[in-house]
């Protein structure tokens, strides 16, 4: 059996309960040759949020903003053929992740050591204090550890990096930042930072590849046309990579600092980017994807919904990939 702990870390509406959601019927979906896969709970607790989640997502509709932490065990269980008429491999990998308000990851709470009690005092991540409401002081603190925590002792961070979000408000850098100098001091503070570099594998997963604002600025109208001639819609790694640096290489956006901060603090070769969609594309009569009317949301009275069925795109590759590399790091067979 294959155990690796992997860690969610976004920032709100990121697409982090989704994606969980999502990855069940990206199990049953796949259509990766010599493999089958199913995505199920290890416990009740765990199988009844995916219920619940995946429920909701078939009947069209995104899950709320995620308001309390949520410890999750799921089970990625399947058969692997590399090749024809090779050994069959069956693979059970154990996911420890952890579901977490985003606000938690752009909303930095420390806990200080002022007064006997060593009350929690509350701050932004630019070191200011932060007004307005939200959960009261010492349970966002708790949260907040508890999710540093985690991430330290993961093997591998999912990183789901919404590209909408950092074109219309650029400011991933300052919660990506805060997030990393913990993990960085945690790490080295366990003997786990080697040469500068965290242990960790990092995958990047770029969200919302079903907004044309995406598809279109990542995609040449070639590579869209490709596309429709495939039997399933998969967009390569490199394009997610290459997107990413065209949004890193725009002035003024925090895209390229968070770069620069994961080139700082992750081995190159631990490193990788993924085109993720949890909902997929509309499908149109007689191919699975039409370069120019795929859009899967719509809006409806003011809330977002989904059109047709969830057909996930880039959601169970970057968890199966990840759980391969940690395993022949260890010294095992790949996954």
């Amino acid at each position: 059996m294959i155990d690796v702990r992997i860690g969610l870390w976004g920032a709100p509406s990121s697409g982090k309960t989704t994606l969980l959601a999502a990855l069940p019927l990206a199990a049953q979906q796949s259509r990766m040759p010599g493999d089958s896969w199913n995505v199920f709970g290890a416990d009740a607790r765990a199988t009844s949020w995916l219920n619940e989640e995946v429920g909701r997502l078939m009947g069209g509709r995104f899950s709320p903003a995620t308001a309390l932490s949520t410890r999750l065990s799921l089970v990625i269980a399947g058969e692997r053929q590399p090749d024809y008429g090779t050994r069959v491999l069956r693979t059970r990998i154990t996911v420890d992740v952890l579901d977490v308000p985003g606000d938690l990851f752009q909303q930095g709470v420390v806990v200080g050591a002022a007064g006997a009690e060593g009350a929690a005092q509350e701050v932004s991540f630019d070191g200011a204090p932060a007004g307005g409401g939200g959960p009261p002081v010492a349970k966002q603190a708790s949260g907040y550890e508890e999710l540093l925590r985690h991430l330290t002792a993961c093997d591998g961070i999912i990183l789901l990096f919404d590209p909408i979000r950092e074109i219309r408000d650029r400011n991933s850098y300052t919660a990506f930042n805060a997030v990393l100098s913990e993990l960085l001091q945690r790490c080295y503070q366990a003997g786990r930072v080697q040469g500068g570099k965290l242990p960790h594998h990092l995958f990047v997963c770029v969200t919302k590849f079903d907004d044309p604002r995406v598809m279109n600025a990542a995609l040449t109208p070639g590579e869209l046309a490709e596309l429709s001639r495939r039997a399933a819609p998969v967009i390569d790694q490199s394009i997610a990579g290459r997107y990413f640096d065209q949004l890193a290489d725009r002035p003024g956006t925090g895209a390229g600092h968070v770069r620069a901060a994961i080139r700082s603090a992750f081995r190159r070769e631990r490193v990788e980017f993924y085109a993720t969609s949890s909902i997929g594309f509309r499908a149109g009569p007689g191919r699975p994807f039409n370069p120019h009317h795929y859009q899967k949301t719509v809006l409806t009275q003011g809330e977002t919904r989904i059109v047709g069925e969830a057909a996930p795109v880039g959601v169970l590759e970057p968890f199966l990939r990840m759980a391969g590399k940690i395993t022949r790091q260890r010294g095992g067979p790949a996954a």
